[in-house]
């Protein structure tokens, strides 16, 4: 089972032509289709830091927001903020969020510290060690990709990704809040 991202882009080429657009622009093509969901998104979220500034999940998710809608600047430094709440699924996807900001921003070596800071908070995910396969893959380091690769192939145990449920696990932390 792949991450929803890859999931969505593959969705994104039905028809069976070669693309020479990346996977992401499919992916975000996709993603902004939903219009005015990701505007009222993006307005909540902000409408939730404007209440309580230390909303951990409204900041983390708006700049997710920010960054497929291309805004990646404007969320990095909400994403370089740690999360408050201890919530280790929360901070998982800081990092990669984070790693990904940073890859876009061409700071390799911050993207690759994000990915790690990720993988060290669920070693059994795919997620990060797919995203640090790729980083060195595009980096020429050819080993260092199958070495993150292999984390995810070789193994026994099944993978268990906070990732696969991030766009279904709105409310989670109700029992918390109320």
């Amino acid at each position: 089972i792949a991450s929803p991202a890859v999931q969505a882009a593959v969705g994104g080429m039905d028809d069976k032509r070669p693309s020479q657009r990346k996977p992401l622009d499919l992916l975000r093509e996709r993603v902004l289709a939903r219009g005015a969901n990701l505007d009222l998104a993006d307005h909540h979220y902000k409408e939730a830091l404007d209440l309580e500034p230390q909303h951990d999940e409204a900041r983390v998710r708006l700049a997710r927001i920010l960054t497929i809608d291309g805004q990646v600047k404007a969320a990095i430094p909400l994403l370089e903020r740690d999360p408050q709440s201890g919530d280790a699924v929360l901070r998982y996807y800081r990092f990669l969020f984070l790693g990904r900001a940073y890859e876009q921003t061409k700071r390799q070596k911050e993207a690759r510290a994000a990915y790690e800071a990720a993988s060290r908070l669920f070693p059994d995910a795919q997620s990060p060690w797919l995203a640090l396969s790729a980083l060195a893959a595009a980096a020429g380091d050819i080993e260092a990709s199958r070495v993150a690769l292999e984390r995810v192939v070789d193994r026994s145990e099944p993978l268990d990704d906070p990732w696969w449920v991030y766009d279904t696990c709105n409310g989670r932390n109700a029992g918390h809040i109320y």
